[in-house]
């Protein structure tokens, strides 16, 4: 080695040394303020979701769904398993459900072929409306628990990662499933405004929720299939008066 090559083998490295100090790690960027980068989702009462729960209910649909942007208000059984099966890409029975449907088995002979003719319309109808469907908005007890003072927040049980919402006809049942039960059942509220809520409202059975859910695909099962649905938000509102007690978007 020539004695003038160590000394710049030396400069290389500390300049190095420098060039890499004072860089934040990857992916541990925070924005200004100091708060974390992924930030959290407010809720009302004052609460926070956690970090990355916004992310988890408002992301795009899956590739395979992304055309489906038609919303579905306050489905009936007929149409949740019509949509199940639009969803799933699976062949549905129409011609046995034609043939055990009351409308068709209960028909006087002379009119059970028009009986039939109107049944599958009405069916091919529902797949053909089905096609574009994307979104769902449900109304339903909310099963509100009592408040937690440990944490600072209510259950909202429906949602629980146990819950499904079930429709049924023609001999098949199809459940509805929330993909982030964990982080929509809980809605924080303040101490303080606890004790105004528990006044509007019963316990357990004193509110109603109206959500709106991004479908987010489908399984099948014995009894025909389950939709998932990811949950964008929600308005509780009590049974007492019909009043709004919060509105959630998380």
């Amino acid at each position: 080695m020539r004695p003038s090559s160590l000394p710049l083998a030396l400069l290389l490295a500390s300049a190095l040394l420098l060039a890499s100090c004072g860089k934040a790690p990857a992916g541990n960027a925070t924005a200004p303020g100091g708060s974390d980068a992924a930030g959290t989702s407010s809720t009302a009462g004052g609460g926070a979701a956690p970090a990355g729960a916004s992310m988890q209910s408002t992301g795009a649909p899956p590739a395979n769904l992304a055309g489906r942007t038609r919303e579905l208000a306050s489905p009936d059984d007929f149409t949740m398993v019509l949509l199940y099966y639009s969803l799933s890409g699976a062949t549905p029975p129409v011609d046995s459900w034609i043939e055990n449907d009351t409308s068709v088995r209960f028909a006087q002979p002379i009119d059970r072929d028009a009986a039939r003719k109107a049944l599958r319309q009405k069916i091919d109808a529902g797949l053909a409306a089905a096609k574009d469907v994307g979104l769902i908005r449900l109304t339903m007890d909310a099963d509100l628990s009592d408040f937690d003072p440990s944490y600072n927040e209510y259950t909202i049980r429906a949602l629980a990662p146990s819950s499904v919402v079930t429709f049924k006809s023609f001999g098949e049942q199809v459940s509805v499933k929330f993909d982030n039960a964990e982080t929509a059942q809980r809605w924080s509220v303040p101490p303080q405004q606890a004790q105004l809520i528990r006044d509007r409202v019963q316990y357990g059975s004193g509110a109603t929720i109206e959500l709106l859910a991004r479908i987010t695909g489908s399984t099948p099962d014995a009894s025909a299939g389950t939709i998932d649905v990811t949950v964008l938000s929600y308005e509780l509102k009590s049974h007492r008066d019909g009043t709004t007690l919060a509105r959630i978007t998380l």
